[in-house]
């Protein structure tokens, strides 16, 4: 009997040690089940698009007492961040871009908000020891900025970007000499001064509003979108075919 009763008791004692072990077991797994079956929502992901930046800037020096006059349009730049691409978020400015940008090169920048045009302004870059700033190299010198190689005419914090945009951010010793979109060019000016001549429409004004309409055919494409009395100019040749 005794005999017996232990030899029962063993195979209690391995049953049970069986079960206890198939319990851990199953207890190990339950983390993994658990996130294998109900995986963390991480949201969705930003949309992003890529923007190359490049920056050029120049030597110190003051252009309107020697004369050497640097820019995008006139040369003489030099390349403080050759062309690279960034990828960032849709809906990014082009502020948002450049801070990145200037951070990567090591570029320091000062900015701040302007009322005037509504944006942050960039007013000064300083790059291995080269400080330069607004009216630093001549009273008309700064910061100026192309984007897809036309030269903007907003802030920018004002101008968002999509993908595949290239922006330049260059420094001009005198923006008057950059082709700004038009909003600065004599030509423009004197084509506006032509139709301002004109004044009352009058059988003895062909000769004026002739040499105005002569005068704006002689502008490109993109000059003649700057002329904002253009209509006065249709309106008088209108006028005097009555």
């Amino acid at each position: 009997m005794i005999g017996f009763f232990w030899e029962g008791a063993e195979s209690m004692k391995k049953k049970l040690l069986s079960i206890l072990i198939a319990l851990v077991l199953v207890l190990s797994l339950v983390p993994a089940i658990a996130l294998a079956e109900e995986p963390e929502d991480l949201g969705e992901t930003a949309a992003s698009c890529s923007v190359t930046v490049s920056v050029m800037g120049d030597e110190a020096h003051n252009s309107d007492q020697d004369g050497q006059v640097h820019g995008r349009q006139k040369g003489g730049l030099r390349t403080w961040l050759a062309p690279r691409v960034y990828q960032v978020e849709e809906g990014s400015t082009v502020w948002d871009v450049l801070a990145i940008a200037f951070a990567d090169a090591g570029i320091e920048c000062e900015h701040r908000y302007t009322q005037q045009y509504g944006s942050e302004y960039i007013s000064a870059l300083t790059y291995q020891g080269i400080y330069l700033a607004e009216k630093g190299n001549g009273v008309n010198s700064g910061w100026m900025f192309a984007l897809n190689g036309v030269n903007a005419e907003y802030g920018v914090s004002l101008v968002t970007v999509s993908d595949g945009d290239e922006i330049i951010f260059y420094y001009t010793d005198d923006f008057t000499t950059e082709d700004y979109g038009g909003q600065y060019d004599d030509e423009v000016f004197a084509v506006e001064d032509l139709i301002d001549d004109i004044g009352e429409v009058t059988l003895d004004k062909a000769a004026a509003i002739a040499k105005a309409r002569a005068a704006y055919e002689a502008l490109t494409e993109n000059q003649k979108k700057y002329v904002t009395n253009y209509d006065v100019l249709v309106a008088a040749e209108a006028r005097l075919e009555e």
